[in-house]
């Protein structure tokens, strides 16, 4: 999800892995190489930066966090041997859930919904019903199916905290 215009992407650290450099791939079928600029591990999340010549939209970023019940949908690439973006809808059951990641830290505050996230979903959007962008996907955790996000106004943080310390603070 880029969050700053034609530079700053946010994604989840398990797509990137340890590399230093990753191909982002447009809908046109171009690719362009961003530097992983830092990770943070209690939220799952990777800031990558593209080259400054490259001009990309930002999201629309919601102003305020989703309530409880509120429709969300799950946005994301393409899943393999498709031509169109992944999505689907769900309600928003919590926004203060609870997980532990990859058997990681435990990370709270989380956005939780029963919309279905495919593999591609993984650092895609949580979007609500205006279109804007209120959380970064995680992807369907646990034996549950259960999909869950972090969101917006955290990713934003942990994202300004490594654009400028190269580690977020919780």
């Amino acid at each position: 999800v880029c969050v700053r215009h034609a530079s700053e992407i946010l994604t989840t650290a398990r797509l990137v892995g340890n590399a230093t450099t990753v191909d982002i791939s447009y809908g046109d079928g171009s690719t362009h190489v961003a530097h992983v600029s830092g990770r943070d591990r209690t939220t799952d999340l990777v800031l990558v930066t593209l080259d400054g010549t490259i001009d990309i939209s930002a999201a629309h970023l919601a102003d305020h966090g989703p309530a409880a019940g509120a429709q969300v949908w799950v946005v994301a690439g393409k899943d393999p041997g498709t031509t169109a973006p992944w999505m689907s809808s769900g309600m928003l059951s919590s926004t203060n859930a609870t997980l532990a990641l990859d058997g990681g830290p435990v990370t709270s505050g989380l956005l939780q919904t029963d919309a279905v996230a495919s593999s591609s979903a993984n650092g895609g959007a949580l979007v609500d019903a205006n279109g804007s962008v209120t959380g970064i996907v995680l992807g369907r955790l646990g034996n549950d199916g259960t999909t869950y996000a972090v969101p917006l106004a955290t990713a934003l943080s942990v994202a300004e905290q490594l654009r400028t310390k190269g580690a977020a603070q919780h």
